[in-house]
């Protein structure tokens, strides 16, 4: 795997990974700098997609960054479980069951790009790599259900949440795979207190290793509105149907590098009104 950025590196980072088996689509990388500059580059994936995943040529972007976020799992499910539970508690519509999938089916080749690079990644000791679901996030940054990300108002809608934060040095015409990295990058900044009135939270079983070695499950991040000693979790669903977690308070927004904190399990979820999906 191989960085195109040639630029300084950036401290805060987000990845829109891809799928290296269906034809190695580079994965569209942002950084943010202390003051929300973006930049954006590529990872391009290695030829040879039976062998295991060198990272050497990215090291530099995670060595560098206080934290990175990538789209896609981190791990296996629980033994016996289909899905991991922070797939469950977000309604992510890629499943990623108990065993490493092989690739052909629908999102089949990225969980398994996914995962071999997570195990990659810690194969090298790299500590500050987390996991977000862009879809889960952007209703919660914008109040409200966007556009499809496919659409050019989705695009449009999705720009304007991201400078509303503060973003700067976003494309005119971004694609949408670059704005889910920002997003991840801002959500990045936000974990480390960058980004006034944005957190970020824990959801899911913190991740763990079988008796066999195996990793499994692994949080995701979602952003946190900050509202005085409260925050709101609101994603908003077409339907016009609400999650709200809230009353608990904003100083536990901020997590500690590189682990983050636990907030969220099945229990906190009202079920019969969470939403369907979140594409």
């Amino acid at each position: 795997m191989k960085s195109t950025r040639s630029v300084h590196p950036a401290p805060y980072v987000g990845a829109d990974l891809t799928d290296r088996f269906a034809g190695a689509r580079p994965v569209d990388v942002c950084g943010l700098d202390g003051n929300l500059n973006a930049t954006f580059w590529t990872w391009r994936w290695d030829e040879g997609r039976d062998r295991p995943i060198d990272v050497a040529g990215v090291m530099v972007d995670f060595t560098r960054a206080n934290l990175v976020l990538i789209d896609g799992p981190q791990a296996l499910a629980r033994e016996g479980a289909q899905e991991r539970e922070c797939e469950l508690i977000l309604d992510a519509p890629g499943k990623t069951g108990d065993k490493l999938p092989l690739p052909g089916g629908a999102f089949m080749g990225y969980i398994r790009s996914s995962v071999e690079l997570f195990l990659a990644l810690d194969e090298a000791c790299v500590k500050n790599a987390r996991e977000v679901y862009p879809g889960a996030c952007w209703p919660i940054l914008a109040g409200k259900w966007l556009a499809k990300k496919s659409t050019p108002e989705g695009v449009e809608a999705r720009r304007d949440v991201l400078a509303s934060f503060g973003v700067r040095g976003l494309p005119e015409s971004p694609t949408h795979d670059q704005l889910d990295a920002a997003l991840m990058a801002l959500m990045a900044a936000a974990a480390d207190g960058k980004v006034e009135g944005l957190g970020v939270k824990a959801v899911g079983r913190p991740s763990f290793r079988d008796a066999d070695g195996i990793l499994r499950e692994g949080q995701m991040l979602v952003p946190v509105r900050l509202v005085g000693k409260a925050y709101v979790l609101r994603p908003v669903t077409p339907t016009g149907r609400k999650i709200v977690l809230e009353k608990l308070e904003a100083a536990q927004a901020r997590i500690p590098r590189p682990e983050p904190a636990f907030i969220a399990s099945r229990e906190d979820i009202d079920w019969e009104n969470r939403t369907k999906s979140w594409m």
